[in-house]
């Protein structure tokens, strides 16, 4: 094992801005405020006219310069819009319909998400789902793999090296937009043990201790014990991919060849990243996926019955209650978080701890945009032209660079020589779903939560009036954009 194990800082986001660190929003805002204060002053005298109109112009410097989760309050007006305009047209609660008839192939989901199609490929027997809006097509494999905490440094940063070469693989392939990695953390059906014991041939006699002992144990398995399971959602563009569609005999036929050579490409990444393929998700494996979701009192009987869990396309939600903090389906409550970054340097696997979190039902999906090597590049030369500018203009002014400051610059210098080296670039955000019974259980499951992301050196985030738009992009492997 090596002396020390390898450690990097995430980067963080420039505060520049457009004007002193703010941005176009908060400049607004502020100017705003500035004018109420000054009209009211013309309007009205002194001090009267700034004393009445302090609540207008006090709420709106308030609006641009207080944060809340890391975002200034002015930068939630679009989500609040957005949260109100879906309550005006009534789709923050979802019920599903009886007699109305669908689309055939379509699934059932609420809101935007009610167009996906399903398309089973003949070739390998796996579903993609097909977004027509958004012209994609997603595919998701089932992965394995060991246990990563107990290797050494050296094979945990080969495995780290190997994941960025297979984003880079990966993400560079041709059409691809769009990657998703899922992990779910589950209460154990006990499925395989208890496969083990019917097939024993030695099994202790019937109505002994020991076998009703070990029985009672198996019946007792799935609420003692969880298992995780990853997935991992590709998802091509048919517009970006169109001419090798139509090379290939067009229409679906054509983007499903395409699509095998994308899957292709995933299968032989995934070895170098310490990863095993255990299979691209038919209809029934994606079917008992979304069913859990909503059904979380359930997982288990279905996972130990999916013959209970019927047809993909029959597989959503019954209800669908949406919250400013939370979301209410079937069974179950859950809450979707954002992830956010430490500051400090970490070593590979630092999220070990938010992923073991005892008694919860958590799913913590990682989403992906690849960004184009020669965009990358260019956006990361004029963010180092623009650190050099910022530099020359605090010179010029008398103003010392601060330390933050310092790391915008270095960090946009680290950047460009990566790419230059040979890496790729992603946009990419982290979400955490966790899933509870009650609303107070879903309360001491966040708490829980928060309490191991602090000993992670994270942050988790409630993503407020967005429940209901990113559930399903964080939950299910849909590979569902992310706005």
């Amino acid at each position: 094992m090596s002396d020390a194990a390898v450690s990097e800082v995430f980067p963080r986001r420039s505060t520049r801005g457009v004007f002193v660190g703010l941005s176009v929003s908060q400049c607004l805002c502020l100017l705003a405020a500035g004018v109420a204060a000054v009209g009211g002053m013309i309007g009205l005298g002194l001090p009267a006219g700034p004393v009445i109109t302090s609540p207008l112009w006090v709420g709106l410097a308030a609006a641009a310069l207080v944060p809340v989760s890391g975002r200034p309050l002015v930068g939630y007006v679009p989500v609040a819009a957005a949260w109100l305009g879906r309550g005006v047209a009534g789709q923050r609660q979802y019920v599903r319909p009886v007699w109305r008839t669908r689309p055939a192939g379509t699934l059932v989901l609420p809101g935007s998400r009610a167009r996906l199609r399903q398309v089973v490929d003949e070739a390998t027997g796996a579903v993609f789902v097909h977004d027509p809006s958004e012209r994609t097509l997603a595919a998701t494999i089932a992965v394995t793999h060991g246990q990563f905490m107990v290797v050494d440094d050296d094979e945990q940063a080969s495995r780290v090296n190997g994941w960025a070469a297979f984003l880079g693989t990966v993400g560079q392939s041709g059409g691809i937009v769009r990657i998703q990695t899922t992990v779910r953390s589950d209460p154990d059906a006990s499925v395989g043990a208890r496969e083990h014991w019917r097939r024993w041939p030695t099994k202790a006699p019937e109505g002994s201790p020991a076998r009703v002992s070990y029985e009672a144990l198996l019946n007792d398995l799935s609420a003692a014990t969880e298992v995780h399971r990853s997935t991992i959602t590709i998802v091509l563009s048919l517009e970006a991919t169109k001419r090798a569609i139509r090379d290939h005999g067009g229409g679906m036929t054509g983007a499903a060849a395409v699509m095998r050579s994308r899957m292709h490409v995933v299968e032989e990444a995934l070895p170098a990243a310490g990863l095993e393929p255990a299979g691209w998700l038919g209809p029934d494996e994606l079917a008992l996926i979304i069913r859990a979701a909503y059904d979380p009192a359930r997982s288990v009987q279905l996972e130990r019955h999916p013959e209970l869990v019927g047809e993909l396309d029959e597989a959503g939600p019954m209800a669908v209650e949406a919250h400013w903090t939370h979301l209410r389906t079937d069974s179950g409550f859950h809450k979707v978080m954002r992830v956010g970054w430490p500051r400090r340097p970490v070593a590979p696997g630092f999220v070990h701890k938010l992923l073991m979190v005892p008694g919860v039902r958590m799913t913590l999906t990682h989403i992906y945009e690849p960004v184009r090597t020669d965009k990358a590049t260019r956006q990361a030369e004029h963010d180092v032209t623009d650190e050099a500018s910022a530099v020359r203009e605090r010179a010029k002014v008398g103003r010392t660079e601060t330390v933050l400051q310092a790391r915008d610059r270095q960090a946009a210098d680290e950047h460009l020589t990566d790419l230059d080296s040979g890496w790729t670039d992603a946009d990419h955000v982290a979400l955490v779903v966790i899933a509870a019974a009650s609303k107070d259980g879903l309360g001491r499951a966040f708490e829980a939560t928060r309490a191991a992301a602090g000993q992670s050196v994270l942050r988790v985030d409630t993503l407020i009036g967005q429940q209901d738009e990113l559930f399903d992009a964080a939950t299910l492997p849909l590979g569902l954009k992310v706005s």
